[in-house]
């Protein structure tokens, strides 16, 4: 088992005392480390190393990682600008603050994000991530649109780009109280009020919705595994037609004319526009 070996950054020597330090510049080219960064200003940048750990502590921290696997990213409290640019299986945590979060691939990464408290803007180009804005209003934008999981949690948030393929999720707190046929149309977005609270799908309105997507709107379950197996028990019903397809999507024009979705013979959730 190998051995994590400390990265410091200082005024004038990567290797300064902690308690000396102001800010840290650090370049890793060296394989698996455990990088630290000061309570101020840090520039972090790790390029192709695997099982890497960032923890650059509070302060107004920029964070890139490149080419790289499986890396821990912990940016602490502060406004962080934080890049994983074709990096896998990255984790990033950026703490509180006003966060900037940009991830692109193009490809399979599979990124856990969490914007943590604060107004966050998290832009994401890969396939199989996962996106948490946290508390505040946050900005999602994803351009990729291939099963990506975007996780709401508070706030007012806006989502950009989210497609047939994605997947919008609620905390499980939300799922028993959040109604979903309180929503508005605001010209070609969809705007979801959960409580005090909302989330604006840009450009959402006349977009199809897959099945497994709108049960866990509407409160059948909140795990995305237990819904698709109902499907495929065939104990899911739209309309008084069985559905064993957990693919299908529910077109705008069903919506308009309502759709009722069943599980069993008891629990059911109406659906229109």
């Amino acid at each position: 088992m190998r051995t994590k070996k400390p990265v410091k950054g200082g005024i004038t020597d990567h290797f300064a005392p902690f308690d000396l330090q102001m800010f840290a510049n650090v370049y890793n080219y060296n394989g698996s480390t455990l990088i630290s960064g000061t309570s101020g200003y840090d520039y972090i940048y790790n390029y192709s190393n695997y099982y890497t750990t960032i923890d650059s502590g509070d302060g107004d921290d920029n964070i890139d990682n490149y080419y790289s696997y499986y890396t821990s990213i912990n940016s602490g409290s502060g406004n962080d600008y934080i890049t994983s640019y074709y990096s896998y299986y990255t984790t990033i945590d950026s703490g509180d603050g006003d966060d900037y979060i940009y991830n692109y691939s193009y490809n399979y990464d599979y990124t856990s994000i969490n914007g943590g408290a604060g107004d966050d803007t998290i832009y994401n180009s890969s396939y199989y991530s996962t996106i948490t804005g946290g508390s505040g209003n946050d900005r999602i934008e994803i351009s990729s649109n291939y099963y990506n999981v975007v996780q709401y949690t508070s706030g007012n948030d806006t989502i950009v780009g989210l497609g047939e393929y994605d997947t919008l999720l609620f905390d499980s707190m939300l799922l028993y109280t959040f109604d979903p046929t309180n929503y508005t149309i605001d010209g070609s977005d969809v705007v979801l009020n959960v409580g005090s609270d909302s989330i604006r799908i840009v450009d959402g309105n006349g977009r199809k919705i897959n099945i497994v997507d709108m049960l866990l709107l509407g409160g059948i379950d909140k795990s995305k595994g237990k819904v698709r197996t109902l499907i495929e028990q065939g104990s899911i019903s739209l309309d008084g037609k069985r559905v064993d397809d957990t693919w299908m999507n529910v077109t705008e024009e069903q919506l308009s004319a309502g759709v009722k979705i069943r599980k069993g013979k008891k629990t059911y959730v109406k659906f229109t526009l």
